[in-house]
């Protein structure tokens, strides 16, 4: 008993000592990280205070401190967010209002849903003559985007392209010229501005998504002023055709990845004589496609991604999918390719594209070649068991019968994926999508 106590009062001890060492470290820092987060502050609004053509300041004096800071706060909320848009879109507080000569310049803190979460801006609009017209924007987090993709977003060339738009644009609503469906030379970006439409197609090819978060947090930023008296306009609503996230492609990263799955898993040569090296010969290859996007969607909300090709060589066909299941922290996605060869169908390989949700060390290790080859030449007889990782098919598999059990649909993950079955369950349930695809489409029976 005397044991218990005395490990009870060391264990109690140790707590305090350590609750103690932790509040003591936080206020020692915390200065420090609140006078990094200000500092962050100041240099962004500083920046979205300079007139985009000249890159001098609009005002003679800009906030040089958190005291300075405070005194041009122009609407607060102990909420911390002012305004939520019908797209999500928020202003967050505080925001501010400077005053110079005529003009009035309000800054805001805006940020719209992108690809990977939200894309954080800090804007500048002017108001002079009874006109409001967008400054410069600055991008401040887009750590959910795609490296480059989406992440161009803080390009300068490409923030650019929202700089200078005037208040029949800000009244029009926001969009890029994707979602406008609008063709857009160089020499028209500024007039179409005025139109609120923005180019940038040309700069960030195949990330409509973080362009249209910016647009929708500019538009919030807008009806926020709207409401609050600044504008006293009547805004026309923005509508945009739903679009599914798959727009966001690296095409370079998905050529590496057909190349990868075009090589026979069995021999190590290429399946096919001509493997596409560009964006012209991979759809030259297209078999399938829509304009929802999605070609296929499983009793499991695992997908099939438009487009879908299909390559032929001498007796062979091959079928390359775009496919994603439900993984721990979102859509686990893979390419993959079947071959399909005196009318009996096998899976051939596999390769992970986007993993990002699944947590490091565990998920996310279905990346990782040793696991990836379990999902290899998987023959049609296990194809129509339907796949399972071993732990669903309660069933223990030896290093032996790894490729035996293949014939009955069972893969082998529990020793390459420790504790994450829900990821490798998730290719699983992809890989059935793709079949239950391919039999859909009369590929096989």
């Amino acid at each position: 008993m005397k044991e218990h106590l005395k490990t009870g009062l060391i264990l109690a001890v140790f707590m305090l000592a350590s609750g103690l060492l932790v509040s003591i470290v936080y206020n020692f820092v915390s200065p420090y990280l609140e006078q990094g987060d200000i500092s962050n502050t100041l240099k962004a609004i500083e920046e979205v205070l300079k007139d985009p053509t000249s890159g001098s300041l609009i005002i003679s004096s800009i906030p040089k401190d958190k005291k300075s800071l405070d005194e041009a706060v122009w609407k607060d909320s102990p909420d911390g967010v002012l305004y939520t848009s019908s797209k999500g879109a928020k202003v967050y507080s505080p925001s501010y209002m400077f005053k110079e000569g005529s003009k009035e310049i309000y800054v805001l803190t805006v940020s719209g849903l992108g690809f990977g979460g939200e894309v954080k801006s800090i804007l500048s609009l002017v108001k002079e003559n009874n006109e409001l017209k967008l400054n410069k924007i600055e991008v401040l987090d887009y750590s959910g985007e795609t490296p480059g993709l989406g992440a161009k977003i803080a390009q300068d060339s490409v923030k650019s392209r929202f700089y200078n738009i005037p208040q029949e644009g800000l009244i029009s609503g926001i969009r890029v010229d994707k979602d406008a469906k609008a063709s857009i030379s160089t020499e028209e970006l500024d007039s179409y501005k005025e139109q609120g439409i923005v180019k940038t197609s040309d700069i960030m090819t195949g990330a409509t998504i973080t362009a249209r978060a910016v647009a929708d947090s500019i538009n919030a930023a807008v009806e926020f002023l709207n409401q609050e008296g600044v504008l006293k306009a009547e805004l026309k609503e923005v509508s945009v055709e739903p679009s599914d996230v798959q727009e966001e492609i690296d095409w370079n990263v998905i050529l590496q990845a057909i190349d990868k799955i075009l090589i026979d898993s069995e021999t190590g040569e290429y399946l096919v004589s001509d493997v596409p090296t560009d964006l012209d010969s991979l759809e030259s290859a297209i078999w399938k496609e829509n304009s929802d996007g999605v070609l296929y969607t499983s009793s499991k909300g695992a997908k099939v991604y438009s487009p879908s090709y299909k390559f032929t060589e001498d007796a062979r066909e091959i079928y390359v999918l775009n496919i994603a299941g439900k993984g721990f922290g979102g859509e686990v996605k893979s390419i993959i390719s079947f071959v399909k060869e005196n009318n009996e169908l096998r899976l051939n390989k596999i390769e992970v594209l986007d993993y990002s949700g699944e947590t490091p060390g565990l998920g996310a290790k279905i990346a990782e070649d040793k696991v990836k080859e379990r999902f290899y030449s998987i023959p049609y007889s296990g194809l129509s068991s339907g796949v399972k990782v071993d732990k669903d098919a309660g069933v223990t598999v030896s290093s032996e019968e790894i490729e035996n059990y293949k014939k009955q649909g069972v893969v082998k993950t529990s020793d390459v994926m420790t504790s994450a079955t829900i990821t490798a369950r998730s290719v699983a349930d992809s890989i059935n999508a793709a079949v239950e695809f391919l039999k859909q489409e009369g590929v096989i029976e």
